[in-house]
C-alpha cells in the first residue's frame, strides 16, 4: 500500500454502514482516525478509529488490497 488513506486525529463520518470482523461501523457514525499500517502479525493492513465515545474500531484489509479500497465509505468532517 503506498499512501495511507487517513490523517491521524482527523474526524470521518461513516457513509455506507459495513462490517470489519466483529466492528461494525454504521452510517452516520462520527470517528476519529488514530493509526494504521502493516501488521506483519494478523498479514494485513489494520486502520485504528476511535468512536466518539472513545471505543476503538478496526478495519483490516488483505495485502492485495490498497487502502483506496476502504476510502469510499468515509468522508473528512
Amino acid at each position: 500500500m503506498s499512501d495511507n488513506p487517513f490523517e491521524t486525529g482527523k474526524k470521518y463520518r461513516v457513509l455506507e454502514s459495513f462490517k470489519f470482523g466483529s466492528y461494525d461501523f454504521q452510517q452516520g457514525d462520527i470517528l476519529i482516525y488514530r493509526s494504521g499500517g502493516f501488521s506483519r502479525y494478523d498479514d494485513c493492513y489494520l486502520f485504528e478509529f476511535d468512536d466518539m465515545s472513545g471505543n476503538r474500531k478496526v478495519c483490516k484489509l488483505a495485502p492485495e488490497f490498497e487502502g483506496r479500497e476502504i476510502v469510499p465509505f468515509f468522508e473528512e468532517v
